[in-house]
């Protein structure tokens, strides 16, 4: 399954290049170079036209990373980068290839070095090799970084940072020549959830992270003092300039809108839906977010939640059946697997009869 989404409407000017999800995985590489191709391909398919890179990604794979980086520096068009939530370890390396990279004020920007994971048995010269490979993979890091923050930063520091596994705010990626330009407009919401930690309604799993935790506190601190389209703000920027006369109507109006806000939001409400709905309590906090922009996320959500209780309400119905006591004779030999599949199997059969008469 691709990890990556390209966008090109036929009336366009831009196209978008979304990346949402772990940055590849074993499919990169799992028939050889086929997929770095295929989106090689994409990228050329269209034709040049400006392309605005969108990511939300906790990182993942660093030479596809690397990849991606190459191949989005030689397109021919002019390629913006916009950071949607968070660029987290190998997909700082993608934001580089940005000519102008933009971050929300209460984004995240994370660097750190790069890792392997070993399974097995490693004498000292072994593990000395790994060592060195990694060094060596971290310095191609450093170099991306470089070209990108330019004299901003030294080698040196940048090091020091990776070492450190530094989590850097909007204002602070910017200082160190990260990012160009900082959106006050827009910003994102956050939150932890049963081992998920949501940004802009995409769920990450929060054991990636040490500290979900202080991400959430980054985000929600600048989202407050960043936030400038809030009814708040609007209020306050009335308070302060008495001198309209239709300022009641202002007012009014701007309370208006955010009732209907409210009440748009709430309608997305799912009962019984404890993620769905906590993620509206979200919204509605964040005085920025509509229902429009908020819909298409929830969706994708509720449909993986739904997925996932298909599977469980299947096994519930096994056990209201009756058909755990029916197994045989020797109930006590099968194993807790057998059993569960023995049950995922009864159901489906179940599933299949009631929908399309037992054929």
């Amino acid at each position: 399954m691709k990890f990556w989404e390209i966008k090109n409407e036929l009336n366009s000017e831009k196209a978008e290049l979304l990346i949402y999800k772990e940055i590849a995985n074993e499919d990169w590489w799992d028939e050889g170079l086929a997929t770095p191709k295929k989106f090689n391909n994409e990228l050329k398919a269209l034709g040049g036209k400006d392309l605005v890179v969108r990511i939300n990604s906790c990182g993942g794979d660093v030479f596809a990373a690397q990849s991606i980086y190459n191949q989005l520096k030689r397109y021919t068009g002019n390629v913006t980068v916009t950071i949607d939530g968070i660029a987290a370890s190998a997909a700082t390396i993608i934001a580089c290839a940005g000519e102008n990279v933009i971050m929300p004020s209460n984004t995240i920007y994370m660097i750190h070095n790069p890792m392997n994971l070993l399974i097995g048995f490693y004498n000292q010269n072994e593990l000395e090799e790994v060592a060195k490979a990694l060094k060596a993979v971290k310095q191609t890091i450093v170099n991306v970084y470089k070209m990108k923050c330019k004299d901003k930063i030294t080698d040196e520091k940048l090091s020091e940072m990776m070492d450190e596994e530094t989590f850097l705010t909007a204002q602070e990626a910017k200082d160190y020549g990260f990012v160009d330009e900082i959106d006050d407009e827009n910003s994102v919401t956050g939150v932890l959830n049963k081992g998920n930690l949501v940004i802009n309604s995409i769920a990450f799993n929060a054991k990636t992270f040490n500290n979900p935790d202080k991400i959430l506190e980054i985000m929600h601190k600048e989202n407050n003092m960043g936030n400038k389209s809030g009814i708040m703000n609007k209020l306050q920027d009335m308070v302060n300039n008495f001198s309209n006369k239709n300022n009641d109507d202002v007012i009014a109006k701007a309370k208006q809108e955010e009732r209907e806000r409210i009440t748009a939001l709430n309608k997305l409400r799912v009962p019984n839906n404890e993620t769905i709905n906590n993620l509206v309590d979200e919204a509605i906090a964040d005085e920025t977010a509509t229902a429009d922009k908020v819909k298409p996320y929830l969706d994708k959500i509720a449909e993986n939640i739904g997925a996932k209780d298909y599977v469980q309400n299947m096994i519930s119905d096994v056990n209201n059946s009756g058909v755990n006591n029916v197994l045989g004779n020797e109930d006590n030999n099968i194993s807790e697997e057998d059993k569960t599949l023995s049950m995922l199997s009864q159901a489906s059969k179940n599933y299949l009869k009631n929908k399309f008469g037992g054929k």
